[in-house]
Protein backbone atom coordinates (compact mmCIF):
# COMPACT_ATOMS: atom_id res chain seq x y z
CA UNK A 1 0.00 0.00 0.00
CA UNK A 2 1.28 3.46 -0.87
CA UNK A 3 2.23 5.71 2.02
CA UNK A 4 -0.36 8.32 1.02
CA UNK A 5 -3.16 5.73 1.00
CA UNK A 6 -2.05 4.45 4.38
CA UNK A 7 -2.06 7.96 5.89
CA UNK A 8 -5.49 8.66 4.40
CA UNK A 9 -6.90 5.37 5.69
CA UNK A 10 -5.50 5.86 9.19
CA UNK A 11 -6.69 9.47 9.29
CA UNK A 12 -10.21 8.41 8.34
CA UNK A 13 -10.27 5.75 11.06
CA UNK A 14 -9.18 8.28 13.67
CA UNK A 15 -11.86 10.77 12.56
CA UNK A 16 -14.48 8.02 12.90
CA UNK A 17 -13.29 6.67 16.26
CA UNK A 18 -12.28 9.99 17.86
CA UNK A 19 -14.85 12.72 17.01
CA UNK A 20 -12.91 15.32 19.04
CA UNK A 21 -10.18 15.18 16.37
CA UNK A 22 -12.55 16.52 13.70
CA UNK A 23 -12.07 20.13 14.83
CA UNK A 24 -8.42 20.09 15.85
CA UNK A 25 -5.42 19.11 13.73
CA UNK A 26 -3.23 18.94 16.82
CA UNK A 27 -5.47 16.31 18.40
CA UNK A 28 -5.69 14.47 15.10
CA UNK A 29 -1.93 14.38 14.67
CA UNK A 30 -1.43 13.37 18.28
CA UNK A 31 -3.78 10.40 17.79
CA UNK A 32 -2.15 9.53 14.47
CA UNK A 33 1.31 9.57 16.01
CA UNK A 34 0.14 7.79 19.15
CA UNK A 35 -1.41 4.90 17.23
CA UNK A 36 1.63 4.54 15.00
CA UNK A 37 4.24 4.89 17.72
CA UNK A 38 2.45 2.16 19.63
CA UNK A 39 3.31 -0.18 16.75
CA UNK A 40 6.96 0.79 16.66
CA UNK A 41 9.83 -0.03 18.90
CA UNK A 42 11.28 3.07 20.51
CA UNK A 43 14.66 2.92 18.69
CA UNK A 44 12.79 3.19 15.38
CA UNK A 45 10.65 6.14 16.48
CA UNK A 46 13.08 8.81 15.32
CA UNK A 47 13.39 7.20 11.90
CA UNK A 48 9.61 6.97 11.58
CA UNK A 49 9.06 10.49 12.94
CA UNK A 50 11.41 11.97 10.33
CA UNK A 51 9.92 9.95 7.47
CA UNK A 52 7.05 10.86 5.14
CA UNK A 53 4.79 8.58 7.18
CA UNK A 54 4.76 11.15 9.96
CA UNK A 55 3.75 14.35 8.19
CA UNK A 56 1.53 16.89 9.96
CA UNK A 57 0.61 18.57 6.68
CA UNK A 58 -0.44 15.30 5.06
CA UNK A 59 -2.64 14.34 7.98
CA UNK A 60 -4.27 17.78 7.99
CA UNK A 61 -4.75 17.75 4.21
CA UNK A 62 -6.37 14.30 4.30
CA UNK A 63 -8.65 15.42 7.14
CA UNK A 64 -9.91 18.33 5.07
CA UNK A 65 -10.39 16.16 1.98
CA UNK A 66 -12.17 13.40 3.92
CA UNK A 67 -14.48 15.94 5.57
CA UNK A 68 -15.25 17.48 2.19
CA UNK A 69 -16.19 14.06 0.79
CA UNK A 70 -17.99 12.82 3.91
CA UNK A 71 -19.99 15.44 5.84
CA UNK A 72 -20.49 12.98 8.73
CA UNK A 73 -16.79 13.43 9.56
CA UNK A 74 -17.13 17.20 10.00
CA UNK A 75 -16.80 18.63 13.47
CA UNK A 76 -19.04 20.86 15.53
CA UNK A 77 -17.11 24.00 14.60
CA UNK A 78 -18.03 23.47 10.94
CA UNK A 79 -21.73 23.23 11.81
CA UNK A 80 -21.47 26.36 13.96
CA UNK A 81 -19.80 28.28 11.12
CA UNK A 82 -22.48 27.21 8.63
CA UNK A 83 -25.26 28.24 11.04
CA UNK A 84 -23.59 31.62 11.62
CA UNK A 85 -23.11 32.09 7.87
CA UNK A 86 -26.82 31.53 7.29
CA UNK A 87 -27.71 34.03 10.03
CA UNK A 88 -25.44 36.65 8.45
CA UNK A 89 -26.88 35.95 5.00
CA UNK A 90 -30.45 36.42 6.28
CA UNK A 91 -29.48 39.61 8.13
CA UNK A 92 -27.83 40.98 4.98
CA UNK A 93 -30.89 40.22 2.85
CA UNK A 94 -33.22 41.83 5.39
CA UNK A 95 -31.14 45.00 5.49
CA UNK A 96 -31.02 45.28 1.71
CA UNK A 97 -34.80 45.01 1.22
Amino acid sequence: MKVSNLIKQQTEQILIKQPKTRDCDRKLCYCYWYYNVDKLEYPHFKEWFLSDNCNYESTSRYRRKLQEQNPDLRGEKYNERMKREEEIRIAAINNEL
